[in-house]
């Protein structure tokens, strides 16, 4: 579910900033009107994590990593919290702990207490610390939780190292065109100018763009801006990320490897829930807020509402495409073996291993190419801006 920012004025005239979970900013705006607040202005929480990465996802983990082996100790969850405080590393989460330790303090729940910070704490966790709070048991959801984030963090992780190779190359072939541009081709434009020959049209082409450099590079800045926003904008209300995410799940080629990752985040999450002692409707609502996918989410939440109505699970995945066939047949073993959080693991770490292999194709297409773009751009230039002196010799006669 999207995070927004928000500036409201009370009814004594107070203004008040804050951030909350809602499906559109359309119904957060209804919500706080319903409390009788004056809507200032909404948007979209703008953030470079994902999940209880806004915190910074690595430090989030050593701090439940702390907080379960704390807690495992016999430490309350003040006395677990208040041990927590000092971070460094992560200024935010330091931030936050001091206001956290203080409502529990005061009487708030742990998860209440974290569901008014959405920003650093994700729905997964926050349903894992209400989890607990209702079985009397913290330390077991939250170690489920840990393996969780691990194994995002793992998957995150691996698209990563992937992409990094190819965004190398096409910054070395940005450096390639910069120096050419900017140190080679005006002495080129120098030379033919003082010839005073007729030069070939793609010649003549090229020089133009070298003279209007800053001129072409401000549009192509405009154009990336504008198409940036368009994006935000669409991804600011749900349907606008519905067709987005629509979009995404037909790419060629790429498609397998964002729905390969999209199932293997989804298996993740309810088995993680699951296997921590959450009933499986609530655990179902809480994958489909923390689904950073809506085409997924809102067939997840289809598929829950057919469970809630008496359907069975793996028969309301199927109805729904919530799931491929494959995962769907094991879940239906999970159902009648009564082991659906652990058959759910297995459906991740199956997509995981996916996730690999059309990693490993997908990079194994997408190399080759950057390489022959960059040696046709690069070629190309260098062929244009040499037309001219295959005739060199006639000129100067």
């Amino acid at each position: 579910m999207p995070h927004y920012v928000y500036r409201v004025i009370s009814e004594k005239g107070h203004v008040i900033d804050g951030e909350a979970s809602a499906r559109s900013a359309a119904e957060l705006s209804k919500e706080l009107e319903s409390k009788g607040y004056l809507i200032q202005r909404i948007r979209p929480k703008v953030s470079f994590g994902f999940g209880a990465g806004k915190a910074g996802r690595r430090e989030f983990a050593v701090f439940v990593r702390e907080l379960s082996a704390l807690l495992k100790a016999g430490l309350t969850v003040p006395e677990a919290l208040e041990a927590s405080l000092h971070r460094p590393e992560d200024s935010r989460l330091a931030g936050i702990l001091p206001r956290l330790l203080q409502n529990i303090r005061e009487g708030m729940a742990f998860s209440q207490s974290c569901l008014q910070h959405p920003g650093v704490f994700d729905n997964v966790f926050i349903s894992s610390i209400a989890t607990g709070e209702k079985t009397g048991d913290l330390v077991k959801p939250l170690q489920k939780y840990r393996v969780y984030l691990a194994r995002s963090l793992a998957l995150q992780q691996k698209v990563r190292q992937a992409i990094s190779y190819p965004l190398f190359l096409l910054g070395v072939l940005a450096l390639a065109l910069l120096v050419l541009f900017v140190f080679v081709m005006p002495r080129f434009i120098r030379m033919y100018v003082d010839f005073e020959a007729e030069l070939p049209w793609p010649t003549l082409l090229l020089m133009q763009v070298v003279q209007h450099l800053p001129v072409c590079i401000a549009v192509l800045a405009a154009l990336a801006a504008a198409g940036y926003s368009g994006y935000r904008f669409l991804g600011a209300s749900e349907d606008g990320r519905k067709r987005i995410d629509a979009f995404k799940e037909r790419i060629p080629v790429f498609n397998a490897l964002y729905n390969a990752t999209t199932h293997a985040r989804l298996g993740r999450t309810l088995g993680s829930l699951l296997e921590s002692g959450m009933p499986l409707a609530a655990a179902m609502q809480a994958t489909v807020e923390a689904s950073a996918n809506q085409m997924t989410a809102s067939r997840l939440r289809q598929a829950r509402e057919m469970v809630v109505a008496g359907k069975s699970l793996a028969e309301s995945l199927e109805t729904t495409a919530a799931l491929p066939v494959t995962a769907v047949r094991m879940i239906q073993v999970g159902e009648r073996t009564g082991d659906l959080g652990v058959m759910f693991a297995e459906v991740a770490e199956f997509y995981e291993e996916q996730v690999d292999h059309y990693l490993a194709r997908v990079m194994a297409l997408i190399e080759p190419l950057l390489i022959l773009l960059i040696g046709l751009f690069l070629g190309g230039i260098i062929i244009v801006m040499y037309l001219p002196i295959f005739s060199m010799a006639e000129v100067i006669k």
